[in-house]
């Protein structure tokens, strides 16, 4: 559908807690979504930085990290607008 990855890297979550090399990397290539994911409270930290870096694009997260558990480290959803991720358990009726 004509998009393209402008930069690829893997974080070690285990090793790293500082993302700010990572993110200005990534966001030196003016990408419009960022893809990443994890365990939740590393994730957020990663989109914390990433809009402390001025970032206005939206996430896709993948499964691993949970929105409601990102919510909460950030305080709120709201550096979470723009964000797609697994449907938090707290909003699902089945």
């Amino acid at each position: 559908m004509g998009g393209e990855i402008v930069y690829e890297t893997e974080i070690d979550f285990a090793k790293e807690t500082d993302y700010f090399t990572i993110m200005t990397n990534a966001l030196n290539e003016d990408p419009d979504v960022l893809f990443v994911g994890g365990p939740s409270e590393p994730t957020a930290l990663v989109i914390k930085q990433a809009k402390e870096l001025g970032f206005e694009g939206g996430f896709m997260i993948m499964d691993q990290a949970k929105l409601e558990e990102m919510s909460g480290f950030l305080g709120s959803y709201d550096l979470l607008n723009g964000s797609i991720g697994s449907l938090p358990i707290e909003s699902s009726d089945t």
